[in-house]
């Protein structure tokens, strides 16, 4: 885990802020930033105890994740940049994101053909001499 960003969570800047603590306390439930501040030390301790720190690609590779009206708003504010992207179903929530389709898909048929295009044999059977 990248020790900057819990930094940011434990030693709050006080120029340059990114964080409104407040509301993320709020929002997490806590009475205040110090009350949030033992929770988030309490669940990482926890996570590294029972080696649950690992990337889960629903939030690593989705542009949203939450409440299906939360993707749903996500979705329109994207305007026509959403084309192309569902919202999925997950255990817990929703997802927003593309398709994730193999390179090669459509390639394999128009290269396979292409030694043979590009062969040129060579006549090895003239002998030279040097006089």
């Amino acid at each position: 885990m990248d020790i900057w960003r819990l930094k940011e969570i434990h030693s709050p800047r006080r120029k340059s802020i990114l964080i409104n603590y407040k509301k993320l306390a709020s929002l997490s439930g806590c009475e205040s930033y110090a009350s949030f501040q033992n929770l988030h030390r309490n669940l990482v301790n926890d996570a590294l105890e029972k080696d649950k720190i690992k990337r889960e690609a629903r939030w690593s590779q989705s542009i949203a994740v939450g409440e299906k009206q939360f993707v749903t708003d996500i979705k329109k504010k994207l305007g026509i940049k959403a084309l192309g992207r569902k919202t999925q179903s997950l255990d817990e929530g929703f997802q927003l994101r593309e398709e994730v389709m193999p390179y090669t898909a459509g390639f394999d048929a128009e290269n396979s053909d292409i030694a043979q295009k590009n062969a040129y044999k060579w006549d090895t059977s003239q002998k030279f001499s040097m006089s």
